[in-house]
């Protein structure tokens, strides 16, 4: 099978924006990588050799080449990249590759055997099955699933898991699972699997134990979903994690909670502490054929959205939710981690060639007031926490503040790069090592004796 890739019509942008495309691609193919052929208009040749490597097969793209090759990647720098401009063969397959290192199927649905979750179960059978505009939401009875392969394999939850779960059940005293919860951010939404602070996280703790000659080996599992609030975590807990009984759990939400619950009904967020997902509201007009009747979220309306439930409301349903959590999972056994999520302002400065340049271009201005609450709440909470949430807290919001211009750590307001994802792997290691091991290990002992 011959492979090409084709590359942006125009180089002038910073070079690093084509990195995380060609990781993409690069572990998607795996050892195919290393016969690529990567196809781009003449005089762009000598721009992008230094960007692929002395040893990259670089040929002209014409409007028939692509023909000649039976799966391509389009790398889509600009969301208007025509490939209907060339002719392609019928067989061909085609694959987009964004920015960020999505890659998504051109024109058809996914297959099977590019998304063997397809089948998993009775809901994502009924589920749709073009994740092309990343909308991938699947009615579940216990909130929702989302399942999205763009950025990588998934199972049929649409979890980034690939361990064994069951095997684990019957693990060694010194072999700790911790599992993750959140949203999208948690996900490791836009970075590919190696690169999320899940899986970065694991290797930090595991070289640790061998850097100190510690008996204890870790598995961190990745149980977060794209819009989870923490209600959802602690349902996907209850279903999921039950039979495992981590050792310790950590949460890594904060937006969601914050972003969502301004905009859901007023009647369940301050008396109930209930906030959901836009997706909810859209299902129930679906379902009971009510588009005659007004929702509340998302707002119809092509004017800024505005906040229906005060900041300090909304705040005080997060923190009680959290909290919650922390009980149910103290409760069953775990340590407990309340990783607080940093957004891109909370940053002494953004990148300007990356951040501030992708939020200028691409800023959906109806929403400012709304992410600016949202930081605004972040900094309560990062001054007024309690002293118990405190034990438990790694406040990424007020940890992030010691970043700036030189670091390119978001995608956009709230979506980590995989250096971004580096460093909350970093605070959340520290933290482990200063909290959680050393406890770890002393019941180790205790119980080997």
């Amino acid at each position: 099978m011959s492979v090409a890739v084709i590359l942006p019509p125009d180089h002038r942008f910073d070079p690093r924006w084509l990195l995380q495309p060609l990781e993409a691609v690069r572990t998607c193919l795996g050892e195919r990588f290393e016969n690529v052929e990567f196809l781009c208009a003449a005089e762009l040749t000598d721009a992008y050799q230094p960007v692929l490597g002395a040893c990259a097969r670089v040929s002209q793209l014409t409007r028939e080449s692509p023909a000649a090759f039976t799966e391509l990647f389009f790398i889509r720098l600009d969301p208007g990249y025509p490939v209907e401009r060339y002719h392609i063969a019928s067989e061909t397959t085609v694959h987009t590759v964004d920015r960020t290192g999505a890659i998504r199927p051109h024109g058809r649905a996914l297959t099977e055997e590019e998304d063997p979750g397809t089948n998993a179960h009775v809901f994502t059978r009924l589920g749709p099955r073009d994740n092309e505009h990343a909308w991938a939401f699947i009615h579940f009875p216990w909130g929702y699933l989302y399942r999205d392969s763009s950025w990588g394999a998934v199972d049929g939850f649409g979890r980034r898991i690939a361990a064994d779960l069951p095997a684990l059940e019957k693990r060694e005293r010194t072999h700790k699972v911790v599992a993750c919860y959140g949203g999208s951010a948690a996900w490791g939404w836009e970075c590919l699997p190696h690169q999320v602070w899940t899986a970065l996280l694991e290797e930090r703790l595991n070289a640790r134990s061998r850097s100190m000659g510690s008996p204890l080996r870790f598995t961190v599992l990745n149980f977060a979903g794209p819009g989870h609030v923490v209600l959802h975590q602690m349902f996907t807990h209850i279903l999921h994690a039950h039979r495992l009984n981590p050792d310790v759990v950590i949460s890594f939400d904060g937006v969601n909670d914050l972003f969502d619950g301004q905009l859901c009904d007023p009647s369940l967020v301050g008396p109930h502490d209930i906030v959901y997902q836009e997706t909810q509201e859209l299902w129930a007009q679906i379902l009971h054929q009510s588009h005659g009747r007004a929702r509340v979220f998302p707002p119809e309306t092509n004017g800024p959205w505005r906040a229906l439930n005060q900041p300090m409301t909304v705040l005080r349903a997060y923190v009680a939710r959290a909290r919650q959590f922390r009980r149910m999972a103290e409760g069953m056994g775990a340590h407990f981690v309340w990783g607080v999520q940093p957004v891109v302002s909370s940053k002494a400065a953004p990148s300007p060639e990356f951040e501030k340049n992708y939020l200028d271009r691409h800023a959906d201005h109806r929403l400012e007031s709304i992410h600016e609450n949202c930081r605004r709440m972040l900094d309560i909470l990062s001054r007024e926490a309690t002293a118990s949430d405190r034990e438990a807290m790694v406040d990424h919001h007020a940890l992030f503040r010691r970043f700036g211009a030189e670091d390119w750590l978001f995608w956009d307001t709230c979506h980590l790069t995989p250096e971004g994802n580096g460093r909350v792997a970093d605070f959340f290691a520290e933290h482990m090592a200063t909290r959680i091991i050393p406890m770890l290990e002393a019941d180790s002992l205790e119980r080997n004796r």
